[in-house]
């Protein structure tokens, strides 16, 4: 398990307002309280691929069942010698008050929270909710179990929802929306990122677990998440 070293790196990221991307119509829908995905449009979810889904019951702070959704998202572009990456547009929709962990998204497949990974080679940036609070890390430092801790903010989710976008260096989250981009320092999402073993474009998205599904840090609240992606 990594450590938890955390350094303050605000300054290295750039905080700022951009236009709103737009997404692709075709959206994969997904209930974490009865365990079920649907399609909301007329094909398939553009490089969305769920992985696991776990049913929790009764565990310490989540009363009745709930699940877990791992999701693998391919944000590789139609021509990526021309074409930036594409965008992942992910909407948390909460039930009550959140407990633990809630929400993980990273560009590791071994992401589980705090920042860094259990090791592996590739780049490992993170956004996660834990409780009410949402975190942004990096690990870019080049140095194993050293991270950086960009953002903590306190946040207000009962009964309400949080959206994300994702792009290559870009982060986006609220409402109100703020954006996180490091274009110059390249301390967020790596796409593509060369030591990726699933593929150079995925980022991991995980909902009431940690992207890693072997390392115990789960939580309740999320009771649905849709997902697209887009340009």
């Amino acid at each position: 398990m990594k450590r938890n070293l955390l350094v303050s790196l605000v300054f290295a990221t750039v905080l700022f307002a951009i236009p709103a991307l737009s997404q692709d119509p075709q959206s994969m829908y997904c209930d974490l309280r009865v365990g079920s995905c649907t399609l909301l449009g007329s094909s398939p979810v553009k490089g969305v691929t769920l992985g696991t889904m776990i049913p929790h019951t009764n565990d310490p702070g989540c009363p009745g069942l709930w699940y877990e959704a791992h999701f693998d998202i391919n944000l590789k572009p139609p021509n990526p010698a021309t074409d930036p990456a594409r965008t992942a547009y992910i909407t948390a929709e909460y039930q009550g008050t959140p407990y633990g962990w809630t929400v993980d998204i990273g560009d590791s497949p071994a992401d589980n929270g705090y920042g860094g990974n259990d090791g592996t080679a590739e780049k490992a940036a993170e956004v996660q909710v834990v409780d009410q609070t949402l975190g942004v890390y990096d690990d870019n430092t080049q140095v194993y179990g050293q991270v950086d801790n960009m953002l903590n903010q306190q946040l207000a989710l009962t009964n309400g929802s949080l959206k994300f976008t994702i792009t290559d260096q870009t982060l986006t989250f609220g409402e109100p929306r703020t954006v996180l981009a490091t274009p110059v320092t390249k301390l967020l999402y790596t796409l593509p990122d060369a030591a990726d073993p699933n593929g150079p474009y995925f980022i991991y998205a995980a909902f009431n677990h940690v992207i890693e599904t072997a390392v115990d840090r789960k939580g309740c609240g999320v009771r649905s998440v849709t997902i697209s992606t887009g340009p």
